[in-house]
């Protein structure tokens, strides 16, 4: 209950500051429209500006901290409290006894209203519903039902009285004032509250009497009429009497009665004679914002500490520049890539590495300069080295004979770790090799282009590389996936300028390093003499792109691209 009671409590003080603006500002304008838009207003910004925080951010140094065993730490002791000794328990006690009471008032009155309706005769005007009552009552009306007693007034005070009721039955002012009493009862113990709705009733009198009196109309007999002093006064406070010389409180049908004669009508036969205010007055209302502004200021802002970092931490470095760990001319093939296992006993697991098959005892040298963190051997990784380059880097080297280097030793990029082994699990001599970011395993192929000694086979047709070019007489074909690297690109750009042919491009990677997206543009002159160009986007699948084929046709000067697995060809 605690952040409803403090949200109640802004509440009150923002529903204050448009009480305070209303009285000195707008109450003695002409302007009654205007000042009920105002009024109503400040019952809906009462209820939903104390949802709205300013966050102020203050930054200090991070402390040094000191650490203390468990066995350390002690409960603080706290002595047991009765929950009918809590304040707040109390105050919520006290809170819900005052909602309760006001709310049953407030059903109170709407079974006394239902009651004169049932015991009357009910006539219906249009939208209007005439209940005539049996009884002498003060005239009054309830949303579109307008309650007299036709035999207690003659014919044209009868009239004026109707015509005036019309006016609060149409523009729906029992709403406006039963949102109030609905306010009020969430607001009991505010005194301003009370006041407030005392004014939003008083400038719905005031509207009425203006509108029914620019009718054709005795303005001086409808004067007259609500100096009339009345027998019966309906003590309902959700009704729009006509007659309301006396301030009242009902509860349970006991009268509590405070007579100020004539002291309200006086106010309303004075406003009838108020010279019309200048619309641009209520400029005026517009003084309330900074008074909300100090509001939001001084009780609507959150703090928050933080602890000032190092900003230069934080910012995006470039990745180290990787070079192969086994001399290209040494690897005589790639037995296993980096991705998903396809088959064997661990069919569906990540392949974290590239495994580079080469002779046993061929050199291992360091991918990238930095400080080796761990030289260890176990069973599954055989001697193996991890290699830490900063800004989150770091390479592993697995299955190695023999290792050279100890823990927290600085190596440079090129010197020698170890040898290629077939130490821990592996069904033969060669090195396993990894690049981690950040404890996450990424594409080697993406940093290093790794080419091997082996020639491929014809029956490795269907086989997919990550970058193939191959050159005829009359035509070349291009293949780019997502694993094709920078320096395979360039590779590609130097070998079609050969053929006088330009390749410009630009590719975005994704953190795996992989191509997200690619844009390159290709002209060229045919052997004929005629001339080709073409410019191409990708598409994502996956966060990355589809496998690209481009046929170049140097004879019929034709550029076909499209996607490897589906066999489109855009012209």
């Amino acid at each position: 209950m605690e952040p409803f009671f403090i949200h109640l409590l802004k509440s009150c003080l923002v529903l204050t500051l448009f009480l305070v603006a209303y009285l000195a500002l707008l109450k003695k304008e002409t302007l009654f429209n205007g000042n009920r838009f105002f009024l109503g207003s400040g019952v809906l910004i009462s209820v939903l500006l104390p949802f709205f925080e300013i966050t102020q951010v203050t930054y200090i140094e991070r402390p040094e901290l000191s650490y203390l065993e468990a066995s350390e730490i002690v409960p603080e002791a706290t002595a047991p409290t009765s929950w009918l000794l809590e304040p707040l328990t109390l105050l919520t006690a006290l809170y819900l006894l005052g909602v309760l009471i006001l709310g049953i008032r407030l059903c109170h009155q709407f079974l006394r209203i239902w009651g004169i309706r049932r015991k009357s005769d009910v006539q219906r005007e249009g939208s209007f519903y005439h209940v005539r009552t049996h009884r002498h009552i003060s005239p009054f009306s309830f949303f579109k039902h307008i309650f007299y007693h036709p035999k207690q007034f003659a014919k044209a005070e009868l009239e004026l009285i109707v015509s005036h009721e019309k006016v609060h039955a149409k523009e729906l002012h029992s709403l406006d004032i039963l949102i109030m009493e609905l306010l009020v009862i969430l607001q009991w113990f505010n005194p301003f509250a009370w006041y407030y709705s005392k004014m939003v009733k008083q400038n719905l009198e005031f509207l009425a009497d203006h509108k029914t009196c620019t009718q054709e109309i005795n303005k001086k007999q409808y004067q007259y009429l609500m100096l009339q002093q009345v027998l019966t006064h309906q003590n309902l406070s959700i009704i729009n009497p006509f007659f309301n010389s006396l301030t009242q409180l009902s509860l349970f049908g006991r009268k509590f009665s405070l007579r100020l004669p004539t002291g309200q009508i006086k106010k309303r036969i004075l406003m009838l004679h108020q010279k019309p205010s200048h619309k641009r007055n209520y400029g005026k209302a517009l003084l309330i914002l900074p008074l909300l502004g100090l509001f939001l200021l001084g009780f609507n802002t959150k703090k928050e500490v933080c602890f000032a970092e190092d900003t230069s931490a934080v910012l995006p470095m470039e990745a180290p520049s990787f070079t192969t760990p086994i001399k290209q001319e040494a690897i005589s093939r790639v037995s296993s890539k980096f991705g998903e296992i396809q088959k064997g006993i661990a069919k569906g697991k990540l392949h974290k590495g590239i495994d580079l098959v080469a002779k046993k005892g061929t050199e291992v040298s360091a991918s990238a300069s930095g400080t080796v963190s761990i030289a260890s051997y176990n069973d599954s990784n055989g001697n193996f080295v991890v290699i830490d380059h900063g800004q989150g880097y770091a390479t592993k080297y697995l299955h190695l004979e023999s290792s050279t280097v100890a823990i927290n030793e600085t190596i440079e990029t090129g010197k020698v770790l170890g040898y290629v082994g077939n130490t821990g699990v592996s069904s033969g001599p060669h090195l396993h090799f990894e690049i981690v970011k950040d404890k996450k395993a990424l594409n080697p192929e993406t940093f290093v282009a790794f080419t091997t000694t082996t020639p491929k086979k014809k029956t490795e047709k269907t086989r997919t590389v990550p970058i193939t070019l191959k050159t005829a007489p009359k035509s070349i074909e291009l293949v780019i996936t997502k694993t094709t690297t920078d320096a395979q690109l360039e590779k590609m750009k130097a070998d079609l300028a050969k053929d006088a042919i330009d390749f410009s491009y630009t590719v975005v990677h994704n953190e795996a390093m992989e191509i997200e997206e690619i844009k390159f543009a290709l002209s060229g002159e045919s052997a004929n003499g005629g001339t080709f160009n073409n410019a191409y986007s990708s598409s994502i699948e996956d966060g990355a792109i589809k496998p690209i084929v481009i046929y170049i046709d140097l004879e019929s000067n034709l550029i076909s691209v499209g996607s490897k697995n589906s066999g489109t060809k855009v012209h």
